[in-house]
């Protein structure tokens, strides 16, 4: 039997975590994407070496470079241990060990192929497949058993002990694949041979046609060439016209071209000449202008004189700004001073014509009487006693006279309730008073202590007052002092407000400053246009020296040109044409029709040599090719027979996978009223007998009986949830009615992947139960994950994962 010991894993996804499995159940619970499910991926790619989901690197932690694991296991009371190491660019490493009694360990495997293979032989063959349909229950993939049919057959035969038909079945199929690539390489081969055998046919009837037309080629040869070379004269001559054709054409285009930039040059030179005069006229005005700008310009230099203290006017107003400014706080505070001295004195007039309704000595007094008159009161004992002894003996005479015993016994309680009620009114008549006077004094007490706090603040509000306004006075004596200092230009009338002689003096100011900004703003625009002007003209000078320069160098252009011209015109005069043949006329057509035929005659003199040579070619080819497959008919023959004989094998071998595929569904079917026995005992029991009984097709689709509707329904027409638990109890079914079938060793640890998420409290804590008591009777180990919180089993060991990590 397999049982889970212990897991490491480093940087596996999100795993970092070492954890032991215990005998029992193991909860593991923890939010969405925090791992859980990641520690069943983790063993099976311990036992198996294969993933889940993704591909090498995506396993890897991205803060990594390569993830660990290693799992600790136990097969009939031996333990093993297989760690495998991922690399993101490297190989994968596995090594297997087993685990001595005395601590030591001896290795079994150390490469990824003989580390599966022999981890395969422990299990006793189980597959990766295997192992997720019967040991792992997952609610995402609960509809894994009745899915593809084709695929259930297989795992239904795997899991009832059919192996051997499945192994036989691929095993069949994998020789029929085998018989229908040789099939078709037989095929292919007779084809090929049909092919051969017939162009053996028609090679001799073509090297029979090729001699023939062997005989007309060589006869036609001579003609062409006797008729090629009489036109190759004709065309040599009438080149050699061309060329000094071509010659004096391109000299008369010359010639034309030199005029023609001659002209050009003569007109280009008055254009040039009309420019120069244009910029002199312009240069004459910009320097009027230029001028006028420069006149304005001194003349506003000249005004901006008159600010030559502006400067001293900005740094004094910023000073005079500062005093103004610890001055105006100044001037709030003592406002507010004022008015709370006259607040704190009005209250203190409202509380003393508060106190004079009070004489502090009397209320004492009548204090100290009530105190007295509490403390001298006495309960009237001898009345009391009085009631008590007329109560006792009215008791003994009822046994004489009930009359007068009953009259007896009223008055002595007549006697004792007027005697507490007057002691009860005396008590609680002095304490009233007391109260009503105690209250009164801790009035006068607060009012007196108000009036205190009041005085003490009005003379601390009264002393900072005074303080402000010798501040006060200070700071508007310096603001006077600061104004009496300016130019007569800025200086107010020193009379009225201090807030409007600060206004008046800063007005002035920056009405100068605008003013003297204004003026600069005028000279800089100024100082611009006279810049704008000067380049202007610099530009314009500039230019008109250019066009100088270029009439110059047109004048040298136009000689150099007149004296090409002489030269052509010379050259013209030295040329001399050929004598055509008679008969013959130049003209581009004429050249073009005898270069036309000269072309023709060499392509068919070309054309019959290359024809020559390839049918000779042909017929050598023919004569080895006929000579090669003279016996092509025996192969032919064999061919054939082989190919009739592998259709045959092929027929047979799908005659066998289904007479296979037929008696594992015999057996397939005899397994299902086992399997509906379980499922119907494990549905009963999660929802507490409301569903008893299921039935299952021969394709192993699921009904229930609704006693409802009296009959069985199709799964498909309950809520998700019901349905969630159809599957799992289908699920569960297998793996009970599986278990003694199975291979002799198979292991003893059941994974339950979220199969809670969508039952209701009750079906949950059922499901609980089935887990912690029915399913412990076939595995030692039963691990359950889940994202809910408080999911709890009796003795179960509970782990919290977050983010890869064990917490609890």
């Amino acid at each position: 039997m397999v049982v889970l010991k212990s897991l490491s894993a480093r940087n596996f996804r999100k795993l970092n975590i070492d954890m032991h499995f215990p005998n029992g159940v193991l909860i593991i619970r923890g939010p969405n994407e925090s791992g859980k499910s990641t520690i069943l991926e983790a063993i099976l790619f311990a036992l198996f070496g294969r993933l889940m989901r993704g591909v090498k690197d995506l396993v890897i932690n991205y803060r990594s470079n390569q993830a660990t694991v290693e799992l600790i296991f136990s097969v009939n009371n031996k333990d093993y241990a297989v760690k495998r190491v991922i690399r993101r660019n490297g190989a994968t490493e596995a090594h297997l060990f087993e685990l001595l009694p005395n601590g030591m360990r001896e290795s079994i495997a150390n490469t990824t192929k003989r580390v599966n293979a022999e981890i395969e032989k422990l299990l006793g063959g189980l597959t990766f497949n295997e192992l997720l349909v019967t040991n792992v229950v997952a609610q995402k993939d609960l509809e894994r058993i009745i899915q593809s049919r084709q695929d259930r057959e297989k795992v239904v035969n795997a899991l009832i002990g059919l192996d051997s038909y499945n192994k036989a079945i691929e095993k069949i199929k994998k020789e029929r694949s085998q018989k229908r690539k040789e099939l078709e390489l037989k095929a292919k081969t007779f084809e090929q041979i049909q092919r051969r055998l017939s162009e053996y046919h028609s090679a001799i009837a073509e090297l029979e046609r090729k001699h023939k037309e062997l005989n007309e080629k060589e006869k036609a040869l001579p003609q062409i060439e006797e008729e090629l070379t009489k036109v190759e004269a004709s065309l040599n001559v009438m080149k050699q016209y061309k060329n000094v054709l071509d010659k004096y054409r391109e000299l008369e285009a010359k010639k034309k071209n030199i005029v023609d930039k001659i002209s050009e040059i003569k007109e280009n030179t008055k254009y040039l000449e009309k420019k120069i005069t244009e910029r002199n006229q312009e240069n004459k005005q910009l320097s009027e202008e230029l001028s006028k700008l420069t006149t304005k310009l001194k003349e506003i230099e000249n005004e901006l004189a008159n600010y030559k203290n502006m400067e001293q006017a900005r740094a004094f107003l910023q000073k005079l700004e500062k005093t103004y400014q610890k001055y105006l706080p100044v001037e709030v505070e003592i406002k507010n001073l004022t008015s709370r001295a006259d607040h704190i004195e009005k209250r203190l007039k409202e509380i003393n014509v508060e106190l004079d309704k009070y004489n502090l000595e009397e209320v004492k007094k009548k204090e100290e009487t009530l105190i007295k008159m509490r403390n001298e009161r006495k309960l009237k004992m001898p009345m009391i006693l009085t009631g008590f002894l007329i109560i006792l003996a009215g008791a003994a005479l009822s046994r004489i006279n009930l009359t007068i015993g009953g009259a007896a016994i009223f008055l002595g309680i007549l006697i004792l309730g007027f005697t507490l009620f007057e002691f009860k009114k005396q008590f609680y008549g002095v304490d009233k008073q007391l109260l009503e006077l105690d209250r009164k004094y801790r009035d006068l007490k607060l009012k007196i202590k108000e009036k205190e706090d009041l005085e003490k603040q009005l003379s601390n509000t009264k002393s900072r007052l005074l303080n402000l306004k010798n501040q006060e006075k200070i700071l508007i004596e310096s603001l006077q002092k600061e104004m009496r200092s300016l130019d007569d230009a800025y200086k107010p009338q020193m009379e009225g407000d201090i807030h409007k002689l600060y206004s008046s003096v800063k007005r002035k100011i920056n009405d100068a400053v605008d003013k003297y900004n204004s003026l600069q703003n005028e000279i800089k625009v100024l100082k611009e246009k006279i810049e704008k002007v000067k380049v202007l003209k610099e530009k314009n000078t500039k230019e008109i020296n250019e066009l100088e320069n270029k009439i110059l160098s047109d004048k040298e252009r136009k000689t150099q040109l007149e004296k090409e011209l002489e030269e052509i015109n010379s050259k013209i005069q030295e040329l001399k044409f050929p004598k055509l043949p008679d008969g013959l006329e130049f003209t581009e057509d004429t050249l073009g029709r005898i270069e036309s035929r000269y072309r023709d005659l060499q392509s068919q003199r070309s054309i019959i040599l290359g024809e020559l040579k390839e049918i000779r070619r042909t017929i050598e080819t023919l004569e080895k090719k006929i000579e090669e497959n003279k016996d092509l008919g025996k192969e032919f023959d064999q061919i054939k027979e082989d190919l009739d004989n592998l259709k045959l094998e092929l027929e047979a071998l799908n005659h066998s996978i289904e007479i296979l595929k037929t008696v594992a569904t015999k057996i397939r079917e005899r397994f299902i009223p086992y399997l509906e026995q379980y499922m119907s005992e494990l549905i009963s029991f999660i929802t507490e007998g409301k569903y008893k009984a299921v039935r299952l097709s021969k394709d192993y689709n699921l009904e229930v009986f609704d006693s409802t509707a009296g009959q069985f329904i199709s799964k498909d027409i309950y809520s998700g949830g019901t349905v969630d638990q159809f599957l799992l109890a289908m699920r569960l079914a297998f793996i009970l009615s599986l278990i003694p079938q199975t291979k002799g060793i198979y292991p003893k640890f059941l994974f339950l992947d979220e199969p809670l998420a969508s039952s209701d409290n009750t079906r949950r804590r059922n499901i609980i139960r089935l887990l912690t008591n029915n399913l412990r009777k076939y595995f030692d180990q039963i691990i359950l994950i889940t994202h809910l919180e408080n999911i709890g089993a009796p003795r179960a060991k509970i782990l919290r994962i977050v983010d890869g990590r064990i917490i609890t």
